[in-house]
């Protein structure tokens, strides 16, 4: 190995009690002893965390980042996970010991290491399964897609490099994977709740075949193409509209409230919230018919009044002139 001589850090942790999945990477400087890029993120479900062995710093780092804009994950317990580990990694003692565990290739020292990091991000997890792979790399390894060993690289020499890591457009079911499976081929949304400070209901009371109402996010692929499919956006606030959908699934664990909603046949949509004290907006007797018929009476009606209007004033300019003749008229006649 050279003088720039890295260390990879590859973590896979699951929990079946928290329902937390959590995908870690990391890569250090053995020389400066300093970490040159790290990542992670805590998913509701193991979908697409796994990773191959010889997966490579580019293909885990890479991982990570769709599962951030493509998967239902943590949040909260994402950013204080990712917050933990950037201190970590700025403590002198910190550094020091783990750089001495990974040369002399410990490998429960360094479970033990970022196993309290999993627990102050996610809440005391009790029995989480570790995987982890640390080995070193060169520069240039670290920044390939990595190879299968049963690879024949000279045969593969003059074709262009292939990404190891499965189809991440696979479809994400989001939720706690095994109580709940929205239907196969089904269009998957994220959503907020209308919020309803006063006569709402709290996000720990409700209940299954309750409908609320909800608004679609705009911050994943699923969820505009709802929003383009029911034309939820208004064309001139650019605006979401709420919708009312019947909760399916409600489901609890150390991360917060799981909700999995039904907006129509084949749409869904779902929500992780951290705070059971907010109060989601109760539907009445809306449905997302008669909240799109609305819409588009609305708009109807906008049209119909410009020419309305329009012949008004024609109207009153008439009257007016025909009231300017007459007395002119008298007058003359006078």
């Amino acid at each position: 190995m050279s003088e720039e001589t890295l260390y990879f850090i590859n973590l896979l942790s699951h929990d079946n009690d928290s329902r937390a999945h959590v995908l870690f990477c990391a890569l250090l400087n053995k020389t400066t002893q300093k970490v040159e890029g790290f990542d992670a993120v805590v998913c509701l479900s193991s979908d697409n965390t796994e990773t191959p062995e010889y997966a490579s710093f580019k293909d885990v780092i890479g991982r990570i980042q769709k599962l951030k804009f493509e998967a239902e994950i943590a949040r909260s317990s994402t950013t204080l996970l990712v917050d933990s580990l950037k201190k970590s990694f700025a403590s002198e003692s910190y550094m020091i010991e783990l750089m001495h565990y990974l040369e002399h290739g410990d490998t429960e020292k360094i479970k033990s290491l970022f196993k309290d990091k999993l627990a102050e991000a996610i809440g005391g997890i009790s029995h989480p399964t570790i995987k982890i792979i640390h080995k070193e790399v060169s520069r240039e390894e670290s920044e390939k897609p990595g190879v299968h060993p049963s690879e024949n690289k000279e045969e593969n020499s003059g074709e262009e490099d292939k990404p190891v890591t499965p189809d991440m457009h696979a479809p994400i079911t989001p939720g706690d994977g095994e109580d709940y499976h929205f239907p196969e081929g089904a269009t998957v949304a994220r959503f907020d709740f209308v919020l309803s400070p006063v006569s709402g209901k709290r996000i720990d009371e409700l209940q299954a075949g309750e409908k609320i109402m909800v608004k679609i996010k705009r911050d994943d692929s699923g969820s505009r193409n709802v929003i383009n499919l029911l034309m939820l956006e208004d064309e001139e606030t650019k605006s979401i509209r709420a919708i009312p959908a019947e909760i399916e699934h409600i489901s609890q664990s150390a991360l917060g409230y799981q909700i999995n909603v039904k907006i129509t046949d084949g749409i869904y949509a779902s929500n992780l919230e951290d705070e059971p004290t907010v109060k989601a907006k109760l539907a009445g007797s809306e449905t997302l018919a008669s909240v799109l018929k609305g819409d588009a009476t609305k708009k109807t009606e906008a049209v119909k009044e410009e020419p309305a209007s329009k012949t008004n004033v024609f109207v009153m300019i008439g009257l007016v002139v025909a009231l300017l003749w007459i007395a002119v008229y008298f007058l003359v006649i006078a």
